[in-house]
């Protein structure tokens, strides 16, 4: 190993060593002088720091569905917020205002409606499920509704992405 390590430290090239005890860390600190070997404890916490050289600093951007490039440079311009969601967090909740709608561009959404349960309670239902690309909240915008009677939630394990068009985008 000592021999590899000289040989692509030479090269100036980089390495990392993942689950290394101890007696190996002392045994190579010799080399984290010059930074062109980094121990970590585990894998993941190598992966986490050559994450941007190893996929690059920025994923290249989707366009939803079929949008020429102009539309989607005019929708990103013309969004109030977009928001990155994780799986299971809210995009809106019940009752919030109805300001305008949700363009889905990536992964997928929930609708959550409450129902009648059982002595009066009430209980949570997903009535809806999208995936991008779509609309979402129109319904409530277009009929003049001030607030949400439902909410909408990231589903699957890669989130969602939504822009807001706000009523003062749709304006202008």
């Amino acid at each position: 190993l000592n021999s590899v390590l000289n040989i692509s430290c030479s090269a100036g090239n980089r390495s990392a060593l993942t689950g290394v005890n101890a007696a190996v860390r002392a045994q190579f600190s010799r080399y984290s002088d010059n930074d062109c070997v980094e121990m970590f404890d585990s894998l993941e916490e190598a992966l986490e720091e050559y994450e941007e050289d190893l996929l690059g600093s920025e994923a290249p951007e989707e366009r939803p569905g079929k949008l020429t490039d102009q539309q989607w440079d005019t929708l990103k311009r013309a969004c109030s917020e977009e928001l990155s969601l994780r799986d299971g967090q809210l995009l809106f909740d019940y009752g919030c205002r109805a300001d305008g709608v949700w363009l889905l561009v990536k992964g997928g959404l929930t609708m959550e409606t409450r129902r009648a349960g059982e002595s009066g309670s009430r209980v949570d239902q997903i009535s809806n499920k999208y995936k991008a690309p779509t609309l979402v909240g129109k319904s409530g915008f277009f009929v003049g509704a001030r607030y949400h009677a439902f909410r909408l939630r990231a589903w699957g394990k890669d989130g969602a992405t939504a822009m807001w068009l706000r009523q003062k985008d749709l304006d202008r």
